[in-house]
């Protein structure tokens, strides 16, 4: 199995990836429990907190890419749908800010 290439990704995109891995450790601080439950949990909080899902899904986004790079390298089993798909979340907008 080849890796995918990781090109054309800025070195502030990476820090956000990294950041983004940082964080979640604190929420399941192994693979193992990664999982639907615990992901999603850890998207309600952000819901409960008031962030925009668009911010919330940008953090998905960073995690779910993050994940399909372990399965690449056989950290994870493939045949198992990924963690941070088909998640519903809310749709919360920001609120306006005044000017």
């Amino acid at each position: 199995m080849q890796l995918r290439q990781v090109r054309g990704l800025s070195a502030k995109y990476k820090d956000e990836i990294r950041e983004e891995v940082r964080a979640f450790r604190e929420e399941c601080s192994t693979i193992q429990q990664v999982n639907y439950p615990a992901v999603k949990a850890w998207t309600r909080e952000f819901e409960d907190q008031g962030k925009a899902s668009k911010t919330i899904k940008k953090k998905l986004s960073k995690l779910s890419g993050f994940w399909r790079y372990l399965e690449e390298l056989q950290m994870m089993k493939t045949n198992q749908k990924p963690p941070f798909v088909d998640l519903n979340i809310r749709t919360i907008k920001p609120l306006a800010r005044n000017h």
